[in-house]
């Protein structure tokens, strides 16, 4: 009898167990939605708000407070969704969170959207799911990593065509989208983003002595004999190593050092040796072995070398080595700010600095020891050069000259904007957001200056250049990404 009585009591364990087990597997599956999914549970509680709003748009999202592998959306499902309703030709919208199956957050948001620019349940007829075995079936894609993890989705009303995107990599892990008549159930576009150029390149012929790497810098040794270069290699969409390149003129290979942080600057002190800059390290190298000379407490927002002197900037101080990096002689910035770059630079007799922090340019002069304001503008600064008592200097509105003796201060150009200047004795080059080179010449002994192209980005966005003598220059350039159609596969 008890053991009858203990086996009724098994049997109906096991069936609580099996019930709980069924009843998990259903929870976790509800966990993820497909997109048509996310949209229904969101409008339920949305129209409660307003029965008149229609939808802006739908997009997966990466969620840290929702656990998903890096195949999540491999059945065109995600755990994470955030939609926006809107109602038509009023001020009035909605933002909804969606995660794990449930709305995690519904607030009302800003914004006028006309009736043209939403979308009504019935203008999308396909679900996530069966638009991505139909991209699959076409093209050969995976899931993403590292960033928009897995495959992602998002339906919007483009040129006003209801369109849903798949979100994705290609097969050599270039950032994809695939696009999808949500209502016809046709592909109608796709798309990767692609790297164009990045490395080293003759300036005369366009030919590439590095095609592997982002080139950020680009130097030569005193003796011209060793051309270095920094920049970095992509590990994957996000990831990079920082690299420094050197080869000497009778090779035809280039030498790969790694370098665990991220390079700033280099400097060539001696005929084969060089200093690299770090962010708050300084390294000694002499293409044969690496060591460290100094650590800062502070990042190194820049760094110079002139007249066999050395130079580094702090968010504080000014720091100078007259013996290649052995002592150090600190002058205090006239400001202390919170900056990433501080542009610097030294009239021709070397007794004269020149930093500009924000919208302002101080000199430093050994006769008064002391800083003093020079220039003055109405936005900052971002870059500038001194040269023939005049001060040249970019700001994200115009670049402009400045007369140290006069105090006149002129417009070069306004329709070119540059980010950075590079001065070779009294010739001064520009780059702009785009990655063009630009040549800043003076056209007239009224110290009138013009800017023109050099250079465009055919090869990449261009960082630098390298004036070997009269003849021969190079310059350095990192990738450019282009959207560029996808081939289906075969």
């Amino acid at each position: 009898m008890v053991l009858r009585n203990n086996i009724k009591i098994l049997f109906s364990l096991l069936i609580v167990l099996c019930i709980i087990f069924v009843c998990y597997k259903t929870i976790g599956n509800k966990k993820s939605t497909t997109i048509k999914e996310a949209y229904n549970i969101a409008y339920n509680e949305v129209h409660k708000k307003n029965p008149r709003v229609l939808l802006v748009l739908i997009i997966s999202t990466d969620s840290i407070l929702s656990k998903e592998e890096n195949d999540a959306g491999k059945n065109g499902r995600r755990n994470s969704w955030n939609l926006i309703f809107a109602v038509p030709n009023s001020s009035e919208s909605w933002v909804v969170t969606i995660r794990d199956h449930k709305v995690r957050d519904l607030v009302k948001g800003i914004g006028l959207y006309d009736r043209k620019d939403l979308i009504d349940k019935n203008e999308f007829t396909i679900d996530s799911k069966e638009a991505l075995k139909m991209v699959k079936k076409e093209y050969d894609i995976r899931p993403g990593e590292i960033w928009a993890i897995g495959y992602h989705f998002k339906i919007s009303k483009e040129d006003g065509e209801v369109v849903l995107q798949v979100v994705c990599r290609d097969n050599k892990d270039n950032f994809t989208k695939l696009f999808v008549d949500a209502k016809t159930k046709k592909i109608t576009d796709a798309f990767h983003k692609i790297p164009i150029g990045g490395g080293i390149f003759n300036g005369n012929t366009d030919k590439a002595l590095v095609d592997i790497y982002n080139i950020e810098g680009i130097a030569n040794t005193k003796n011209s004999n060793t051309l270095y270069a920094w920049g970095f290699k992509m590990i994957n969409i996000i990831q990079y190593n920082s690299i420094l390149l050197n080869k000497s003129n009778n090779d035809t290979v280039w030498n790969e050092l790694s370098i665990q942080e991220d390079i700033k600057n280099v400097l060539p002190i001696e005929d084969d040796d060089i200093l690299i800059v770090c962010n708050q390290k300084i390294y000694k190298y002499n293409s044969k072995e690496l060591s460290s000379i100094l650590e800062t407490k502070d990042q190194i927002l820049n760094s110079f070398h002139y007249n066999d002197k050395l130079y580094f900037l702090t968010n504080s101080e000014l720091n100078i080595s007259s013996d290649k990096g052995e002592s150090w002689k600190t002058i205090l910035l006239p400001e202390v700010k919170d900056v990433t770059y501080i542009p610097f630079d030294i009239n021709g007799d070397d007794n004269s600095y020149y930093a500009s922090i924000n919208n302002k340019i101080y000199c430093y002069n050994y006769d008064n020891v002391n800083w003093i304001e020079v220039v003055s503008d109405d936005n900052m600064i971002i870059d500038f050069k001194y040269i023939n008592n005049s001060i040249i200097y970019t700001t994200g509105k115009s670049l402009n000259l400045y007369n140290l003796e006069t105090k006149e201060n002129r417009v070069i150009s306004k329709n070119i904007i540059v980010y950075k200047l590079i001065k070779y004795g009294q010739d001064i080059y520009a780059i702009n957001n785009e990655g063009c080179l630009f040549e800043i010449k003076k056209k007239s002994d009224k110290n009138d200056w013009t800017i023109k192209t050099l250079k465009m980005n055919d090869n990449g966005l261009i960082t630098n250049i390298l004036h070997i003598n009269q003849n021969t220059w190079y310059y350095s350039t990192v990738s450019k990404y282009e959207w560029v159609k996808l081939e289906k596969s075969n």
